[in-house]
């Protein structure tokens, strides 16, 4: 105490000073509208950006706190999405019209398990013979054929891929309705080989390839892939063309099972044509 009031005693000139000049200011400002005018913008401005810079520096060291908070809540959230619960129900898009007969079914799936760097690919997805699969359905995506299902069990299936070296999938030349057929030879998972279409038909680089009607697993003109390159073999009277997928199999998730209504009925009279014609 002693040492304070000597420190104040030895420079109470200067006190003093500042006191008589905070009078003045206040004075100033006080009977002066212009200079108050000032004066209420400056310290106005100056404590919004003290008061910004005091809250970004406030946030920032808060949003470790902000991080593990939103990672409880998502926790919470995931938990009680529907995806956390096993579902035992069946999605499936129907059309139903008085001049058309329901042909194809859809069931939508999610992938579970991929593969594509290896010569014969499967493709697993989380509905099975529950949920109305069948053996040799056909397996599409927004983008175009993924395959057809190859093993069913009552809550999974297992889809054999186009990326796959025993595939055959129909398909046919958008631009001309020729039909040949698509194969994959194991080497790049991106493109496929497109044979059996004839040197005659006028094919060209950048032509689409679909689905055809023929096949039983695929309703008609579901994307495929393009033609990126045409060779011809002077030793037989097909074109080797080779052709870009459409589907994006590395990073494939969603899918829709196709049940074709029809299958059987069109199976039945293949069949039937075929003993026919061996009795004769």
């Amino acid at each position: 105490m002693k040492n304070l009031v000597f420190f104040i005693y030895k420079y109470y000139v200067f006190f003093m000073f500042l006191a008589f000049e905070f009078f003045a200011l206040i004075v100033l400002f006080r009977f002066n509208n212009y200079q108050q005018a000032s004066f209420l913008n400056y310290t106005s401005s100056t404590s919004s950006a003290i008061f910004n810079t005091m809250n970004s520096t406030t946030g920032y060291f808060n949003l470790k706190t902000l991080n593990d908070s939103l990672q409880l809540e998502n926790a919470r959230l995931r938990t009680q999405s529907l995806q956390s619960f096993y579902q035992n129900g069946i999605t499936k898009t129907e059309i139903n019209d008085t001049l058309f007969k329901q042909q194809y079914v859809y069931i939508s799936a999610q992938v579970v398990n991929n593969s594509i760097s290896k010569r014969n690919n499967f493709i697993t997805i989380d509905k099975g013979a529950f949920h109305g699969v069948k053996r040799f359905d056909g397996v599409i995506c927004p983008d175009g054929v993924v395959g057809i299902v190859w093993q069913v069990t009552p809550y999974y299936s297992l889809v054999q891929s186009v990326l796959n070296s025993k595939s055959s999938t129909g398909a046919k030349i958008k631009k001309t309705g020729d039909i040949g057929s698509i194969t994959w030879d194991g080497s790049n998972s991106l493109f496929a080989q497109l044979s059996k279409v004839n040197t005659y038909v006028p094919v060209a680089v950048g032509d689409e390839v679909v689905s055809t009607a023929q096949s039983a697993s695929y309703p008609e003109e579901i994307p495929i892939g393009k033609i990126v390159k045409i060779d011809r073999n002077p030793e037989k009277n097909d074109y080797d063309i080779t052709i870009l997928i459409h589907t994006p199999f590395s990073r494939l998730k969603n899918v829709y099972v196709v049940r074709n209504l029809f299958k059987e009925s069109q199976h039945a009279a293949e069949t039937k044509a075929l003993e026919e014609e061996a009795k004769q």
